[in-house]
């Protein structure tokens, strides 16, 4: 990565990478990704925007390499207790991590799955996000909304995921604080797809503290649920529908 500051609110940036992703029990889905991003981003006293455009490519083991413009727009604004955020992208990605091998095209991996199987994909997305302090000056209080439609580089199939969520988060104190959040997405396949279209539902309760000796704690619960339209529980054995309770810890330390 280069960084170059072209002003005091403005600068330049430009990131190359390059991953091997293996799959220890799909050994045909191996590939190697490689990008190149350059970005421009300003910071203004209540606005910020960016511009990263680039290129993305994916080349599989055994199989034809795929490459394509990548691209991230991104805008903020604040005003008073309020601040609104836009975006869109496009990338190349897989589904190792369902929603994503990549948040962005200069992030590293981070997220949970999604979708099933494992294909790579062109995914091309947007979202929205409004967040206020109005309610009280120690919570924070967040709705947003997203949409993201994935190509099948592997097989002729496209879907799209329509998702929403709330957050709250409460400050004890500078140090404690507490998080909830609720996520929404319903994800549909198009007519030639054998996957089923399914929607899935995620709460969340984090609970963070920041020791003044640089060290932070996390403590987290997770409740996922995933089922296919006309299922009611788990029982009817919807294909991949399941419930899941995630409980983490977490220690780190800034230098």
């Amino acid at each position: 990565g280069w960084l170059h500051p072209l002003s005091a609110v403005s600068f330049l940036r430009f990131n190359t990478q390059q991953q091997k992703i293996s799959f220890e029990h799909f050994p045909t889905a191996d590939y190697t990704f490689s990008a190149a991003m350059l970005a421009y981003e300003v910071a203004l006293r209540k606005l910020r925007y960016g511009l990263e455009v680039g290129y993305n490519q994916s080349e599989p083991e055994g199989g034809e390499q795929e490459g394509a413009p990548s691209y991230r727009l991104s805008a903020s604004y604040v005003s008073g207790f309020n601040q609104f955020a836009l975006g869109a992208s496009r990338i190349l990605t897989d589904t190792s991590f369902g929603n994503g091998n990549l948040e962005n095209p200069s992030d590293l991996p981070g997220n949970d799955g999604l979708t099933q199987g494992v294909n790579r994909m062109d995914r091309t997305s947007a979202d929205m996000n409004w967040q206020t302090e109005i309610i009280c000056t120690r919570c924070q209080f967040s709705l947003g909304a997203s949409a993201a439609e994935d190509d099948y580089l592997e097989k002729v199939e496209t879907s799209l995921n329509i998702s929403s969520n709330v957050r709250f988060a409460y400050s004890f104190s500078s140090a404690a604080n507490l998080s909830f959040t609720a996520i929404r997405s319903d994800v549909d396949f198009d007519e030639q797809s054998i996957s089923r279209d399914y929607e899935l539902n995620t709460l969340s309760l984090q609970y963070t503290y920041n020791f003044d000796s640089g060290f932070s704690a996390l403590l987290k619960a997770e409740n996922e649920e995933r089922k296919t339209p006309g299922s009611i529980s788990r029982s009817e054995n919807g294909e991949g529908t399941y419930e899941e309770n995630i409980y983490g810890v977490g220690l780190s330390y800034n230098f």
